[in-house]
This record gives C-alpha cells, sequence and structure tokens, in this order.
C-alpha cells in the first residue's frame, strides 16, 4: 500500500493518504492546535514522505570534470559551500555529461535558503519517532510528469494552485530552474499567468540554446482553460499547449476533483520505490532505519525459524525411514535365525552358523546363474587322486570370476623316505595324468621338501619324507 505524504508549503501542511487511484487529503496549519492534530492523523508506526514546495529554493546548473566518484563527491561538497554558503538543506542531481569539449559532467546543485518553513514539521515527527523516509522536492519531481507531456529539446512547464504560480524549465526532460510565485489578487488569474509567461519568455532568451525549440506547457483546469485559449490564440508561432491538469491525473490513475500540482507529484511519489531522498539528513531518518533493520531482522529470524523447522522434518523424517528400515531388517534376521533353528532340530549336525551359510547360498546362485557347476570337474580331480594315493590334497580352491576359472590344489607328496627324485618322478605321472582330462595344468611351485637339504650337516635323507606343490587346473568347466 503506498505509504502517507505530509505536503509542507509555505504556509500550512497537508496530509495526502493514498490509495489505489484516490487521494485524502488533510489539512493542518501552522500552529499548536494544528500540529497535535496533525500527529492524532498519524500511523506513528508507519513511514512517511515528505514533499516540500516553497519559493525558499536555490538552483544553480554548473559542469565539473568527469572525475572518480571520491573527488566527484568532494568537489561537489566545495562547490555547494561556495554558492550556498553551508545551508543545512542541500542536494545535488548529475545531468549527463556535455556532448563536446571535455564532455565534463553536467549537474544541478540545490539549496533551501529558509529552512524554518520546514523545521516545525520535522522537530515533531522527531518528537514522536514517526519514520521518516525522505524530504523531496516538488519541482525536483516534476521531471516525472514530463513522460506524458508533449517533448521538446526545453520545457516550461506552468501549474498552478489555488494560491500559486509555479513555473519549471527543463533542458532534455532535466530541471535547471522553477520559480514559485504568488497570485496577485487584483489580477485575473489568467491575465497573471500570461504576464508571467512573458516576464520568463525574456528571461529565458539568455539561456535557451539558439537552434532549440522551446515548448510551453500550461497545467490548467476547465475554469481557466477557454480564456487561455482565447488569449493565446493571437500568436501561434510558439509550442504552446494548454492542458486540462485532470485529463493529465487520469492519465497517471488519478481520480480526484480539482486536481492541483502537489497532487500529481504526491501521487508519482507514492507509487515510486526508486526515488533517492532529497534533503533528509541521516539522523532524521534515523527512525526508519531502525524500523527497516528491525523488520529486516524479524524476517531473516522468521526464514531462519522456517528454515530450521524445515531442516528438522527432513531429519525426523529420515530418522523415521531409517527406523523402520532397521525394525524391517531385524526382524527378517530374526525370522531367518527361527527358520535355522527349526531346520537344525531336523537336521542336527547341520552348522547353521548364519554368515557360511549366507557365503554358500550366495556361491551357489551365482554359479547357478553362470551356469558353471564345478560337480564334473570335481569328480574327474577325484578320479586321478583315487590313482595316485601319495599325493595329498591339503587346500582346494574353486575360483570363479568374469576373467579367471580354475581350480588351485595345494598339496605334497608323502611318503618317498628321502628319495626326492622319485617323488618328482610320481609327481609328474600325477601332471600327466590330470592332462589327459583335457585340463591345461599350470605348476605353481614344485614339490620341495620339508627339509632344505643344503647347508643342513648331518640331516638324514630318510627323514625327509614329504615335499609340498602348487598347481593350477584350467579348463572351462561346463556341465
Amino acid at each position: 500500500m503506498p505509504k502517507p505524504v505530509l505536503y509542507i508549503s509555505n504556509n500550512k501542511a497537508q496530509l495526502f493518504t493514498i490509495t489505489k487511484n484516490k487521494i485524502e487529503i488533510q489539512s493542518f496549519k501552522n500552529t499548536e492546535k494544528g500540529e497535535t492534530d496533525l500527529i492524532r492523523c498519524l500511523n506513528l508506526k508507519k513511514p512517511i514522505l515528505l514533499l516540500l514546495n516553497t519559493s525558499q529554493e536555490e538552483y544553480q546548473s554548473i559542469t565539473m570534470p568527469h572525475i572518480s566518484a571520491k573527488d566527484h563527491r568532494n568537489l561537489i561538497k566545495h562547490n555547494i559551500k561556495k554558492l550556498f554558503d553551508n545551508n543545512t538543506y542541500t542536494h545535488s542531481v548529475i545531468q549527463g555529461r556535455e556532448h563536446k569539449g571535455r564532455r565534463d559532467d553536467k549537474v544541478l546543485l540545490i539549496a533551501l535558503n529558509n529552512p524554518e518553513i520546514l523545521q516545525p514539521w520535522l522537530n515533531l515527527l522527531t518528537t514522536y519517532k514517526v519514520p521518516l523516509i525522505g524530504i523531496y522536492s516538488l519541482p525536483l519531481l516534476s521531471e516525472l510528469l514530463l513522460k506524458s507531456l508533449p517533448k521538446q529539446s526545453s520545457t516550461l512547464l506552468i501549474t498552478h494552485n489555488n494560491d500559486n504560480l509555479r513555473q519549471s524549465f527543463f533542458t532534455n526532460q532535466k530541471l535547471q530552474l522553477s520559480r514559485l510565485i504568488p497570485f496577485d489578487t487584483n489580477i485575473e488569474k489568467s491575465k497573471f499567468i500570461l504576464q508571467q509567461l512573458t516576464n520568463i519568455q525574456h528571461y529565458l532568451v539568455n539561456i535557451i540554446q539558439h537552434n532549440d525549440k522551446l515548448s510551453i506547457i500550461i497545467l490548467t483546469d476547465n475554469s481557466l482553460i477557454n480564456t487561455l485559449h482565447q488569449e493565446i490564440n493571437t500568436n501561434t508561432s510558439q509550442n504552446i499547449y494548454i492542458l486540462d491538469i485532470n485529463d493529465l491525473a487520469k492519465k497517471i490513475g488519478l481520480y480526484n476533483n480539482n486536481i492541483q500540482l502537489q497532487h500529481l507529484i504526491a501521487y508519482q511519489l507514492a507509487h515510486h520505490r526508486n526515488i533517492i531522498n532529497h534533503y533528509a539528513k541521516a539522523i532524521e531518518m534515523r527512525y526508519f532505519f531502525y524500523r527497516r533493520f528491525s523488520i529486516r531482522s524479524y524476517f531473516a529470524s522468521a526464514i531462519l525459524i522456517l528454515l530450521t523447522i524445515i531442516t528438522s522434518l527432513i531429519y525426523l523424517q529420515h530418522t523415521k525411514t531409517q527406523k523402520q528400515n532397521i525394525n524391517q531388517i531385524a526382524e527378517q534376521t530374526l525370522n531367518r535365525r527361527n527358520e535355522l533353528i527349526q531346520l537344525a532340530k531336523i537336521t542336527p549336525k547341520l552348522p547353521y552358523d548364519i554368515e557360511i551359510i549366507h557365503q554358500t547360498v550366495d556361491t551357489g546362485w551365482n554359479l547357478k546363474q553362470q551356469n558353471k557347476l564345478p560337480r564334473q570337474a570335481w569328480e574327474k580331480l577325484s578320479y586321478v587322486l583315487n590313482r595316485h594315493p601319495k599325493i595329498l590334497l591339503e587346500n582346494l580352491e574353486w575360483i570363479n570370476n568374469p576373467t579367471t576359472e580354475l581350480i588351485r590344489l595345494n598339496g605334497k607328496i608323502a611318503r618317498f623316505k628321502g628319495n626326492y627324485q622319485r617323488a618328482l618322478k610320481y609327481f609328474n605321472k600325477f601332471i600327466n595324468r590330470l592332462k589327459k582330462q583335457h585340463w591345461q595344468v599350470n605348476i605353481i611351485t614344485y614339490p620341495y621338501p620339508n627339509k632344505i637339504l643344503q647347508g643342513q650337516i648331518g640331516i638324514k635323507t630318510d627323514k625327509i619324507r614329504q615335499a609340498s606343490f602348487v598347481i593350477e587346473i584350467i579348463d572351462d568347466f561346463k556341465p
């Protein structure tokens, strides 16, 4: 919802409460009662915008070298001090660069010569800690209206309210100067407007460049439109536009009756979020900063709490899922254990260690899936071993993986009573018998006596009775 605007002119203040397309207006005099009434109407916790319309503003257009930001700020401070004698409320606007020469920066400097018009209301807001967003110059914000008006390189915008006439001059839609003139009650408004138009035209002759065209736009109401058309009709050489201010208000979305310039500017100000503060000092805006900081801290805390809750819920859900899985595994384990106990009762000699059975089942399942069973190979191996009783089998390994399928035998030749040559001859017969089974036989370790002969003095050969060997048998082992 748009924020309220406190409009301050030379002799009074008005509170604009802005909705989507309407403005509610409340007026307050610069008296103790007026200040009390204003505080009663304000929501003290809601930020407020302060719009200033006064004849006490001074404008100076200068050019400055295009230098670094820090040096630029220091140079602006120097020029403000030199031109405005350290006025409390000043503002600067960079309005682009020159097209020729060094392409210096164009800068508009503004100062409020008499802050007394502002101070009572500002003190009131500070006393009641009303969050102040900023203090804004009405003539400077008049640039917002030019987007909806006829465009020329130079524009003179003439507007009025019940008490004053405002003349603002723009170059390339950038404010150069503005005048606020009270109406002379002894002269008709239309004649006074034309009289002041003539005066400012004489002044602008020295400012407007020779090739530039001046567009004069008069924003007024129905009561003066016809009269101004009749009185200006004789001069057609100038680009003069006499427009109904109420039509412009509807064009930008405002539907009040008796629209005046301050209403249009306040409506634009309340609906634009990116307009920087003009005059307010940091100390005057501190309650707005405190409020914004507290709101951001609140939202940050709320987001942090929300993230904590979400994270906790995720962990709780994960923990719940893990617990369900653990309970399921525990139940399955218990069921398998009970089945093994029942199986052990039926066949008491069966080893029912769960790991041994698990490994056995896995091995059998894998072999069955590959259609590779060792039964035929073991039968052939048993046939050979039966014919070589002196070959003692100590260990047999069945190796079955994607790259290798073999039987590895760890054995020994026994009872050869020290005749190692006889043992080797017997071993070779054993190897030949295996090869006759259409197997490939690799000898990893030849039969080696269990006593080292070399370097052993006094050891009798008849005491060497065994020799160990390792061989590998390779075949496709298909059933």
